[in-house]
């Protein structure tokens, strides 16, 4: 059989016939997302005057740059700028809600899902909700690390200066100090920071250094075990747990054990003997160092919790165990 010649006056007219056809569907694509975005106008209209509406259309954005949904596969994607919109959501059931009016129905979770990896696609909804998405370690606050309770080590511990996790205690690195298994080390505050690559969960805690300053130190969550007051006399009496001193430096002076309290109005003084303050009836004031007696009267010397040496008038305070 003869196959047909193509001239190139017919080649010609195909090539237009294929543009035609190939600028129809994309003038097609164009108006009905035209079209879509005109539908949206009463959503776009509160992103001024809505913080979820301006987060999810941030979202959207980052998410498709090009604003035209058919090119949602081949868009890049922000992912800075959506990490940076998820810490600021406080509430992405409403979010998502504006994204699905933005986007003609499409689903916040989906689209995240499709353009993120699943460890990035699962991080950015532990941030966005909260933790609510089952993910915790993301959450504002856990029930598993409560406010002051206390941080009592489980095993070997490292007592770092930041959370992040770092191997070796040389110059340089964030160990503060290694302690042994049973040892009280401070309080917790409540707040905890997540290390995502290294899948560790570090508590932030509070104790005081040898000037009986506030220090805060970071433990490994699973390192320590917390502890409420009456849990921790019951453990203090049946397995005699010692508090550990952080110091600047080594453990070489305790904490005080005694704490001077104010009985009446009582007079401040500095080294010189100069009234600096008062202190009502019931104040502690801080640690009791030594005893002057002047001749006319004793003196007590003590140390403030922010350091300071001052002097007051032994008959306006008394002196009693610290409960520790």
């Amino acid at each position: 059989m003869k196959i047909p010649q193509i001239n190139d006056s017919t080649k010609e007219k195909l090539v237009k016939v294929g543009i035609g056809i190939l600028g129809f569907y994309v003038a097609k694509n164009l108006l009905i997302e035209i079209l879509k975005n005109s539908r949206k106008k009463g959503t776009e209209d509160k992103i001024d005057n809505d913080p979820n509406a301006a987060q999810a259309f941030a979202i959207k954005m980052a998410l498709n740059p090009s604003g035209f949904r058919s090119f949602f596969y081949v868009d890049g994607v922000d992912e800075p700028e959506l990490f940076k919109q998820a810490k600021l959501i406080t509430d992405f059931d409403k979010v998502a809600a504006h994204y699905k009016a933005l986007t003609g129905g499409k689903s916040v979770y989906d689209d995240i899902d499709t353009k993120l990896s699943a460890k990035n696609a699962e991080k950015f909804l532990g941030i966005a909700s909260k933790g609510k998405n089952g993910n915790k370690n993301y959450a504002d606050k856990r029930e598993d690390i409560p406010l002051n309770y206390w941080v009592i080590t489980s095993k070997e511990t490292n007592v770092r200066t930041s959370p992040k996790w770092q191997h070796w205690a040389l110059p340089g690195d964030n160990i503060k100090a290694t302690v042994a298994a049973g040892k009280i080390i401070g309080k917790a505050t409540g707040k905890f920071v997540y290390d995502e690559f290294k899948d560790i969960v570090f508590l932030e805690i509070f104790t005081y250094n040898q000037k009986m300053q506030k220090k805060i130190y970071y433990v490994a969550k699973s390192q320590v075990e917390l502890l409420n007051d009456a849990e921790k006399e019951k453990r203090q009496k049946a397995e005699n747990l010692k508090v550990e001193i952080l110091l600047d430096g080594v453990n070489e002076k305790p904490v005080p054990t005694q704490e001077i309290i104010s009985i009446s109005n009582a007079v401040i003084m500095n080294d010189k003997f100069q009234t600096t303050g008062r202190a009502a009836k019931g104040f502690i004031l801080g640690f009791p160092v030594m005893t002057l007696n002047t001749g006319q009267g004793k003196l007590i010397q003590f140390t403030t919790v922010q350091g300071q040496v001052r002097w007051v008038k032994a008959e306006q305070v008394k002196i009693q165990d610290r409960k520790i």
